[in-house]
């Protein structure tokens, strides 16, 4: 297992010095473009379970009303409410957990820590743009991943109500306090990942509104 894990770090290591130095892009923008590549890799699992996910969120929109008459009709009675409540997921083909969505983060949990082991100590003494430094913390840099997590929040027109507002600015806070403490080509990588999601899930929710629209989707 050590040896598969260090062979992805050297993957990652050399992917990013053949973009920055043979290809010429310098090692912030090969940053940029090797996330893209590889959560355009991740699409054939992310968008399934994006669609899956979207289509959940649609679904918990529209019962929530129900939802919430079971919880006061059934008030002070926890069981009657659990088997009521499960009877009404049921009927809309729902299941407790979204096991997709978490399969599918599990599966991109190694290029988040590859990428998190091979940048963090990358690039020292190389400038992009206005970062001096490539390994050191920069506070627009920081600024820019909190609003791009907030971005990639914001985007999902299903949040539920309650934490519509609430959700993006503590997230964008958590990240910018993070980006902080981290070096700035692991923020390149944060908010290029962040924007990309964004990106997915317009694209996901479209999809989604359009074949509800045609008809060929029922929900």
């Amino acid at each position: 297992m050590t040896n598969i894990w260090t062979a992805w770090l050297d993957l990652i290591t050399t992917a990013l010095n053949f973009l920055a130095s043979d290809v010429g892009l310098g090692l912030g923008l090969s940053i940029v473009v090797l996330t893209v590549l590889l959560r355009t890799a991740l699409i054939p699992a992310s968008w399934s379970a994006a669609y899956a996910g979207g289509v959940r969120q649609k679904k918990m929109k529209l019962l929530q009303p129900e939802m919430e008459a079971l919880k006061a009709k059934h008030s002070g009675k926890p069981e009657i409410y659990s088997r009521e409540m499960m009877k009404l997921y049921q009927s809309y083909g729902l299941k407790l957990v979204d096991g997709r969505s978490f399969l599918v983060s599990l599966a991109q949990l190694p290029v988040f820590f590859g990428m998190f082991r091979v940048l963090r100590g990358m690039g020292n003494g190389v400038r992009f743009l206005w970062i001096p430094d490539l390994p050191k913390p920069n506070v627009v840099l920081a600024i820019i991943v909190g609003l791009t997590t907030a971005i990639m929040i914001a985007v999902n027109p299903d949040m539920p109500e309650q934490t519509k507002m609430l959700m993006p600015v503590i997230s964008s806070v958590v990240a910018l306090a993070s980006a902080l403490h981290v070096g700035s080509a692991l923020g390149l990588y944060w908010a290029t990942s962040s924007l990309f999601s964004a990106a997915q899930t317009i694209a996901v929710h479209k999809l989604i509104k359009r074949r509800m629209q045609s008809g060929a989707l029922k929900i």
